[in-house]
């Protein structure tokens, strides 16, 4: 059961073994080429953004996002959601991003808050709504993350 999140081309590790070699895979039965292209892309995308005008907010919340999601670099992480919330505090994905590296880390008050301050800044958003949940899920407050 492949599921077609992602695009990857056929390399070493992909299902067919040599006949695999040049073709492309659609979903999890691949080498992950095509995730590991597009973080590339996004990561380029908010770095030139950044270049471009330094006091935009979302560049270093995409950055803070894939250095905790995908390269495990919390420190680095939050240092860019930081930098993110400086430059606008009213942004509810900077602090939604924020929450999952609060949660992840074991900061579970903290986590909350930060999720609660994003749910408010956007309240009909699913998104926000759903990072809300996750961090009282993570801080094991079953009931407030039901309602």
């Amino acid at each position: 059961g492949a599921h077609y999140d992602h695009v990857g081309y056929g390399l070493w590790g992909s299902t067919g073994g040599s006949a695999a070699k040049g073709k492309i895979h659609y979903g999890a039965d691949d080498n992950g080429s095509g995730t590991t292209g597009l973080l590339e892309l996004a990561r380029q995308s908010a770095r030139k953004a950044s270049e471009l005008n330094p006091n935009l907010a979302g560049p270093y919340a995409t950055l803070g996002t894939i250095a905790v999601d995908y390269e495990w670099r919390w420190r680095d992480a939050e240092n860019l959601f930081r930098r993110a919330m400086a430059l606008n505090p009213n942004h509810p994905f900077v602090h939604a991003r924020y929450s999952r590296l609060l949660s992840l880390e074991g900061r579970h008050d903290d986590a909350v808050r930060e999720a609660k301050l994003a749910d408010m800044l956007s309240p009909v958003s699913t998104v926000i709504a759903g990072a809300l949940g996750q961090s009282l899920f993570y801080a094991r407050r079953y009931g407030e993350a039901l309602e």
